[in-house]
């Protein structure tokens, strides 16, 4: 795993403008971690923990594992700001167990999200432990509350519980009643082991039977337990209940056709292509990115959600160092700037075909593709590999970077498979992801997921996201 570890220095920056095709990985991790993600080539879902949210990989284990089936991407996102940027490329937000409520600017901002299209998907967990300080200060008993309310929702104090009829204790209640919905189809019935009851005007879709009581009103009733309603052009799904997810509490009654019905809702959503604004006065390609010798730039990167700083600095026309917490490396570049070499750490990489600048200016729909064979020396050993690469100006979107400025950028998807052979065995990095380059800073941001194998099996995962902190030019 060391070897496999430092391959190839990581960075989509090495330079104002070259593309991430060289990126494979460094201090990796052995497991995934919570901020780490599966690989897509669908749609993409974003777990907010940037509100104490009480929910991890555990918890959604088996939801993700059934996303993964259908090669879609789920994210755990612990900052609000990076889940901002990443929400008009998500298809749906999970919301699960806030202990901080949500601000005004956020909920707008998770509003807009679902009324252009996408899902939402609110998850309470009625445990007394998540009321949370920020709540409290402002009467809010449920943070979650502070989000479901302006949808027209609440979630309600207490849990439900039925001595007469339920799932070995009183507190595992069945829900068996169901209103006609994409959520509730081919249910009979479930069990939910800790709930509470969700309040609404006709957005319910599942209820408890009347004998159930409420801890707080200790009141029989026929409690709703799920919601389902259309926002602008989006949905919003909630649940009372986060325990169904778990295993072994998923293969109860019919608690895993409800997570089968919930899968196949998310994969059905369809990220709206946004318009440009201001048609006219919009850039429509970027241009070669130029800066000056002298300048430098600091960047903010998660590593499997672990977060350092990355320091880039360009040191002459044809050479480029990056700094990092454990690593100094320098990329040299040839006079029209495709990457020849580079230096990390007592590792020098040269390869036979310098891998191109991309073909500026960027327009919409350009693809272009490149191969090289290279050399990797380490501790004075030669070792042969060979990169294939593939990318494709997807669009053009507005980004806001680390020191609140906005830029123009052309966001390229690109893929990349890298083989290399090291004491007798064969290592494969597949890396999938996109960059956002612009005309004023160069690279801006990047999400990449590689996967590693030896041998032709799977080893691991990783996750990488970048983001411009700041730039000073020389």
């Amino acid at each position: 795993m060391k070897t496999l570890s430092e391959l190839h220095p990581p960075p989509s920056i090495y330079y104002i403008y070259l593309p991430p095709q060289a990126i494979t990985r460094s201090e990796a991790s052995d497991q995934l971690e919570e901020n780490a993600s599966l690989p897509s080539g669908g749609g993409n879902v974003l777990i907010d923990l940037s509100h104490g949210n009480r929910v991890s990989w555990w918890i959604l284990d088996i939801l993700i594992s059934e996303l993964a089936k259908r090669n879609m991407t789920v994210s755990f996102i612990s900052q609000w700001d990076l889940l901002d940027s990443r929400l008009d490329n998500a298809s749906c937000l999970i919301v699960a167990s806030p202990t901080e409520t949500y601000s005004a600017k956020e909920s707008a901002r998770i509003m807009r999200f679902v009324e252009e299209g996408r899902l939402l998907l609110l998850f309470f967990d009625p445990a007394w432990e998540y009321i949370g300080t920020s709540g409290l200060m402002q009467g809010i008993i449920a943070p979650i509350n502070s989000l479901s309310t302006r949808f027209g929702f609440s979630f309600a104090k207490g849990y439900l519980y039925n001595e007469a009829d339920h799932f070995g204790i009183y507190r595992n209640i069945y829900v068996r009643n169901f209103a006609e919905s994409p959520l509730t189809e081919n249910l009979d019935s479930l069990v939910f082991f800790t709930a509470t009851h969700i309040r609404s005007m006709g957005m319910e879709v599942a209820w408890t039977s009347k004998d159930t009581y409420s801890s707080v009103a200790e009141k029989a009733d026929n409690y709703a337990t799920m919601i389902w309603m259309k926002r602008g052009n989006g949905t919003v799904a909630a649940f009372g209940d986060v325990t169904f997810l778990e295993e072994s509490y998923c293969y109860v009654e019919d608690n895993y056709k409800l997570i089968q019905n919930l899968v196949s809702i998310i994969a059905e959503v369809k990220v709206p292509v946004k318009e440009k604004i201001e048609e006219g006065f919009k850039e429509e390609e970027v241009a070669k990115p130029v800066l000056p010798v002298g300048t430098e730039k600091n960047y903010t990167e998660w590593i499997d959600g672990k977060e350092s700083l990355v320091k880039w600095f360009k040191v002459s026309e044809t050479e480029i160092k990056i700094e990092r917490p454990n690593r100094t490396s320098h990329y040299y570049f040839t006079e029209d700037g495709a990457l020849w070499k580079w230096i990390s750490n007592g590792m020098e990489c040269i390869y036979d075909e310098p891998l191109p600048e991309p073909p500026y200016p960027l327009t919409e729909g350009d693809r272009w593709k490149y191969e090289s064979n290279y050399t990797l020396v380490m501790e004075g050993k030669e070792h042969k590999g060979n990169i294939v690469g593939e990318e494709e100006v997807e669009g053009f979107e507005d980004i806001l970077a680390g020191d609140n400025n906005w830029y123009f950028c052309a966001r390229v998807k690109y893929t990349s498979v890298e083989h290399l052979a090291v004491g007798g065995r064969n290592m494969t990095m597949m890396t999938t992801g996109r960059y956002w380059i612009s005309s004023d800073a160069g690279t801006v941001k990047q999400e990449m997921t590689t996967d590693y194998y030896v041998d032709g099996i799977f080893t691991m995962r990783e996750k990488r996201t970048l983001l411009l902190r700041s730039i000073r030019k020389g």
